[in-house]
């Protein structure tokens, strides 16, 4: 009876030291990756697996080169975890972090500090966030459209700058399927081959555009290489045309009126012309 009461006192001691066991976990970055000089929105999922937490439990981010805070508390309060707080009941913290426009290309790791008010526990944690310098830029543009109006046949130009600090290789330039055109041109395809620094290269496209669509979504497909490594990305491009009374307003198209008139008086000066011709011959 003796032992079996320093064994229920043991455990009653045991129960009443658990704590919370608190886990921490990098939930996601957007984007993924993130460019040089941009803002990265950094969720961190943290969960208790074990007895309720006493106290309320606090989650800082230590942001170090080439991350700073942006508009954001470096502290987070998450409020007493219960235990078993996993999975979908797991609590959230976000962050908002500014990435230096010289950072480097890959991952790049910053500190997070899980602790409760009265210090009882302590977890420190590293995690990275994937970088994307501005050392590879191949940006698509329409430069130049013949397209006013919709309802239409005409072309567009699609520009392709090299804006980056490296030379791109067999550059290549699909237009993807859109339901805002369709493609007149022969193939959607074209090879524009290699694009030095500061370069651009550039082809043309005719489509026809139906009568109910003023703003063209144009998505393309790029395939480059760099330093001996292929690279394929998808682009959205837009095209927004005009219609027809806003055309007529800014005075690029005639109305059907204006031409409707013309072909009037024309008529009627011709008629003059026969008549007046007419009685000479009397």
């Amino acid at each position: 009876m003796k032992k079996f009461l320093i064994v229920v006192v043991m455990m009653v001691l045991l129960a009443v030291a658990v704590s919370a066991d608190i886990r921490v976990t990098k939930a996601s970055q957007d984007p993924d990756p993130v460019r040089a000089g941009d803002l990265v929105k950094l969720r961190l999922m943290v969960e208790n697996t074990w007895a309720d937490a006493r106290y309320d439990v606090m989650v800082e981010l230590l942001p170090s080169y080439p991350f700073s805070l942006y508009s954001s508390d470096q502290v987070k309060n998450l409020g007493r975890l219960e235990g078993g707080t996993i999975g979908a009941d797991a609590v959230f913290a976000d962050f908002w972090l500014r990435v230096d426009p010289n950072a480097v290309d890959g991952d790049n790791e910053f500190t997070v500090f899980v602790y409760d008010q009265d210090k009882s526990f302590r977890v420190e944690k590293k995690f990275m966030i994937d970088v994307e310098s501005e050392k590879i830029a191949v940006k698509p543009y329409i430069v130049a459209s013949d397209l006013l109006t919709p309802g239409r046949n005409g072309k567009f130009t699609i520009e392709i700058a090299n804006a980056g600090a490296n030379d791109i290789k067999a550059l290549e330039l699909e237009l993807l399927p859109s339901d805002d055109y369709r493609l007149l041109s022969t193939s959607s395809y074209v090879y524009l081959g290699d694009l030095d620094i500061d370069d651009t290269e550039s082809d043309d496209f005719s489509v026809y555009v139906p009568a109910d669509t003023t703003r063209v979504a144009v998505p393309v497909r790029l395939s480059y290489r760099v330093n001996n490594q292929d690279y394929t990305e998808d682009k959205m491009l837009t095209l927004n045309l005009l219609s027809a009374d806003e055309a007529e307003d800014l005075g690029l198209v005639q109305s059907s009126n204006t031409v409707g008139w013309v072909v009037l008086i024309a008529v009627i000066i011709i008629l003059v012309l026969w008549w007046r011709r007419r009685h000479k011959k009397k």
